[in-house]
């Protein structure tokens, strides 16, 4: 077969319906379907409904589109950002509160993620140390507040017992530290910075508590007196921490020296101060005629004080002697020893104003002698 013959038998095939040749009403009736969708819509009524119902479902479909893949990322990204900046807008106003206010637990909730989320003991410790700062400044702005006596007097004690729990807070991890078998580099950093900070808070409270009110001094006194023994222990432990690297290399023994020596130098004020106001108010006493038990309970008591605050004096010139001999653990005993004893006598002379002792309100100068301990 030739060509011309095979191409005059397929032409003849492609005319079978067999062959897939579609039937005649198959093709009139989808070239009528096709002339009516050609056909401009605007000349036949019928498709306006088609054309409407056609442009709402598109509609619809991009507008789906437009939800699931733009808007709702937007609004979640967006739901996010704003919830971002709320939280961190609290934490903002939160950070100024003070014990009494109501963002004031919201301001420590967020110390105690922070705490949550740091894992070593220096970092804690620093970290910590940032609070006890806060907890000062807590203290500052509530003695600022106008406001009756009683009102400022429940604020004040508060605020100190706040003082007290930080600074401890720092002191059960600086003995972690220390028990340690040998506090790192990091830590004795640390241990330094806690060491200068609480000599710089406890002159805070003092100062603070030397400008309050007579009444507000003895409604607040048990307090204040807890933060600064607090702080002074503190001070102490921190040196423990240095004083356990000595000869190691971390930190040299004449800076090491430094710091005990006005660790001493700190203490020796504090005997001074209290040995005034005692000697102060043995002074008042001689005028009176004690011939009521109360007087002379009150003049015993005064002069077993003055007998305490003497042994505080002569274990810290101890403290100044292993100072020399560079004996640096036994100096911070007897340093944190005479502390202790310096501030248990002035809660007892604290207690005594309380119970309104006829030789009190002393006026005591910061210079003041101490001719009654020998």
């Amino acid at each position: 077969m030739d060509n011309s013959q095979l191409i005059k038998n397929l032409k003849a095939l492609k005319g079978l319906e067999a062959a897939g040749r579609p039937q005649e009403s198959w093709v009139l009736k989808n070239k009528e379907i096709l002339r009516s969708q050609i056909a401009p819509l605007c000349l036949r009524e019928d498709r306006e409904e088609v054309f409407e119902g056609n442009a709402v479902y598109y509609w619809q479909y991009f507008s789906g589109i437009f939800r699931n893949r733009v808007l709702k990322p937007a609004m979640a990204v967006a739901l996010v950002i704003m919830a971002m900046i709320g939280y961190s807008a609290t934490i903002t106003v939160a950070d100024s509160s003070i014990p009494g206010d109501a963002l004031y637990s919201v301001k420590t909730a967020s110390e105690k993620v922070q705490m949550a989320f740091t894992f070593s003991d220096d970092k804690k410790v620093q970290l910590q140390m940032g609070f006890v700062s806060r907890r000062m400044d807590e203290l500052q702005q509530v003695v600022r507040l106008p406001e009756s006596d009683q009102k400022k007097a429940q604020k004040i004690a508060t605020a100190a017992k706040n003082v007290t729990s930080s600074v401890q807070s720092v002191k059960d991890n600086l003995n972690k530290i220390n028990a340690a078998f040998s506090p790192t580099p990091s830590a004795v950093e640390a241990a330094k910075e806690v060491d200068s900070k609480t000599l710089a808070i406890k002159q805070e409270i003092n100062a603070i508590n030397q400008n309050l009110s007579s009444g507000i001094k003895e409604a607040v006194s048990v307090d204040i007196n807890q933060a600064m023994n607090s702080t002074d222990e503190t001070g102490a432990s921190a040196l423990s921490v240095i004083a356990k690297t000595s000869g190691s290399g971390i930190i040299s023994d004449a800076e090491l020296a430094n710091l005990v020596a006005e660790r001493i130098k700190t203490t020796e004020q504090q005997i001074v101060f209290v040995a005034g106001e005692l000697n102060q108010m043995a002074a008042s006493s001689t005028v009176l005629v004690a011939t009521s038990t109360a007087s002379v309970n009150a003049s015993s008591t005064l002069q077993n004080l003055i007998a305490e605050i003497g042994r505080a004096q002569q274990i810290l010139e101890t403290a100044k002697d292993f100072l020399d001999q560079k004996d640096f653990n036994s100096a911070i005993q007897k340093i944190q020893e005479s502390g202790t004893i310096a501030n248990q006598v002035k809660e007892k002379l604290n207690l005594m104003i309380m119970m309104n002792s006829p030789i009190i309100q002393p006026e005591v100068n910061e210079t003041s002698t101490i001719p009654l301990i020998k």
